[in-house]
């Protein structure tokens, strides 16, 4: 995303203020802008098409639909209260929270949706490698829903959340720390750039104490998640689909759990979540970092499959970059 030359004073305002990204985003690099612009490299014929962008825009609107028709059913705050917390089963609770974070999340797919549809409808968008019609105009995506939801693995719907703030961090934080030209195992800084990334997230969110736990926990998650890849061979035995069933699950009730912690704001009424639920998800989430990263829980195991190796190529726009 190297530019050759500085852009002019009124180059760079037109950039800040793209209506496609001014107000909810998503966010580009300026050289995407000034290519789009300017009508070079992939933009340099017309890629907008309608029908992308009428998707977009009508699950947009059911998203805001679900907001306004279980906004005020679906209430996280209601999972604080002592009444709450005795007077409900505990699959009501995770099930009463699974549905909350959803609608939750539904507020954002709203606007972002929105957004996408305005950036895919003048071809901004346009990304020529991708593989099917859809994702051909999910370049500089706000979010991915369908990733987010239904995906099992917990990194994967991350990075399909708030997708162009996940692309500026990994990018200028993670890969700044955690270099992929750096070949020495012993000199890789993984768990450092993901807990560093984590901190600058969560500074970039707010001060709120809610923002840190949820970002401290979600880190123990992703270890934890990493631990179970080790030994998923240990669960062969249990069918597939039953297998991707409980995956899904687990996976949902880590993320709305982390997630709600940012709702919420306030370290206290976090503390009343956890109780709500009996402490249950705040054990296993500690108790999973402690078996997999202390006690060899994942010793044994099957490695996870390494990155493939950049090629000289893209060593070199690394280094330019």
């Amino acid at each position: 995303m190297k530019i050759e030359k500085l852009p002019s004073f009124f180059e760079y305002i037109s950039f800040v203020f793209y209506y496609g990204g001014c107000l909810v985003g998503p966010s580009y690099e300026y050289k995407d802008y000034s290519d789009f612009i300017h009508k070079r490299g992939i933009y340099a014929k017309y890629h907008g098409f309608v029908i992308p962008s009428l998707v977009n825009l009508f699950a947009g609107f059911v998203a805001m639909g679900i907001v306004v028709v279980f906004g005020k059913t679906f209430d996280i705050e209601k999972m604080t209260e002592e009444g709450f917390k005795n007077g409900y089963s505990l699959i009501w609770k995770y099930t009463y929270l699974n549905i909350t974070m959803f609608v939750q999340r539904c507020r954002y797919y709203s606007a972002w949706l929105l957004a996408n549809a305005n950036v895919t409808v003048c071809g901004f968008n346009y990304d020529p490698e991708a593989k099917t019609y859809l994702e051909r105009y999910q370049k500089i995506s706000c979010a991915r829903p369908l990733g987010v939801e239904l995906s099992t693995d917990f990194r994967k719907k991350m990075e399909d959340w708030n997708c162009s703030a996940q692309y500026w961090l990994r990018n200028y934080i993670y890969l700044r720390i955690n270099s992929p030209v750096e070949k020495d195992p012993k000199k890789k800084k993984d768990v450092m750039a993901s807990n560093v990334t984590f901190l600058c997230s969560a500074i970039w969110h707010g001060l709120y104490p809610g923002y840190y736990s949820a970002f401290a926990q979600a880190f123990l998650v992703q270890q934890v998640c990493k631990g179970m890849f080790k030994i998923k061979h240990k669960f062969a035995g249990i069918p597939s689909i039953l297998r991707t069933i409980i995956s899904w699950c687990g996976i949902i009730c880590l993320l709305n759990y982390c997630a709600a912690h940012m709702i919420l704001l306030d370290f206290d009424k976090g503390l009343k979540l956890a109780a709500s639920l009996d402490y249950t998800m705040t054990i296993f989430i500690f108790a999973g970092f402690v078996y997999f990263n202390f006690l060899g829980g994942a010793k044994g195991g099957r490695k996870s499959s390494k990155p493939k190796e950049p090629t000289e190529e893209e060593m070199a726009k690394l280094k330019k970059e």
